[in-house]
């Protein structure tokens, strides 16, 4: 599942209609990409988030945020940004301690630190910017010296170039899943890697717990692995330390079926994580 953080640094648009023309045109190419890919949508916290953004003001310099506009809207359209909305009604929020690891990275072009963009950046996720500012309208931000490049969805028409950083990033991450497949005989449920799938940061912590519960034979010793009991069935919780990124599986003839992840930062909880990771694995047998 792609991460998908909105950036909040942009200035005002010059006046309401171009407001109006920029939320449609950024929400025409998110609904694009989310045909391509399942997305995962990260906010700020209430003065950084969608919600609470200052797209434009009106003749009588009222502030508008983008909910403001849905009025102006009708048909397709209306709905499409019900839609673009919502989707962010239902994500995630950043904290502050998820920038602790931050550097104040600079991005050319704009020469200014953005502790979001950074962060998803360093998550390989993609930002998404509603603007009329045509400084802040680049396909990618890149940062001086830092080899990182943090694809941008501002409302261009043409989304080819992250189509193809898409295909990019599924083989990236493909790739970590087939390490797992290969070197910790891993199999995956339907479904279940697009449930809070370990970022490029968190492979490592993941990859470091597969290696300590193999050499003990995934037994329980409720410090790297836990039981996780529910009223539809037991399976067993993998804990990666450092992360917060928890694995639900179960094991079928010494072999871990995995059903499900779960991330301390997820809207849902993580006995909903792992209600659901159960029911993926009973429904394929496994449980």
């Amino acid at each position: 599942m792609l991460n998908l953080f909105f950036n909040p640094y942009t200035g005002i648009a010059e006046d309401e209609e171009s407001g109006e023309k920029c939320l449609l045109a950024t929400a025409n190419a998110c609904k694009e990409i989310s045909e391509d890919t399942d997305l995962s949508v990260y906010g700020g916290d209430e003065t950084d988030s969608v919600q609470t953004f200052t797209l434009a003001h009106d003749d009588c310099g009222a502030w508008l945020r983008p909910s403001s506009f849905i009025r102006k809207y009708s048909g397709r359209e209306k709905d499409l940004i019900i839609w673009f909305l919502r989707l962010f009604d239902k994500g995630k929020r950043l904290c502050t301690e998820d920038f602790s690891g931050c550097e104040d990275w600079i991005i050319k072009d704009l020469n200014l630190s953005a502790p979001i963009l950074e962060y998803a950046a360093r998550q390989d996720g993609m930002a998404l910017t509603i603007t009329d500012d045509a400084d802040w309208k680049l396909d990618f931000f890149c940062f001086h010296d830092i080899s990182n490049k943090l694809p941008n969805l501002h409302g261009q028409e043409d989304c080819s170039l992250l189509h193809t950083w898409i295909k990019e990033w599924f083989a990236r991450h493909m790739s970590f899943k087939k390490i797992l497949e290969s070197e910790y005989n891993v199999t995956f449920c339907k479904g279940a890697v697009n449930t809070c799938f370990p970022s490029r940061s968190e492979e490592q912590g993941v990859i470091h717990a597969f290696e300590g519960s193999k050499d003990m034979n995934y037994q329980i010793d409720n410090n790297l692995i836990k039981p996780f009991r529910s009223n539809n069935g037991n399976i067993l919780e993998l804990r990666s330390y450092g992360d917060g990124v928890r694995i639900f599986f179960t094991l079928n003839s010494g072999i871990p079926i995995i059903g499900g992840f779960y991330r301390k930062s997820s809207a849902i909880s993580q006995n909903k994580a792992g209600e659901n990771a159960i029911k993926r694995l009973k429904k394929e047998g496994f449980v």
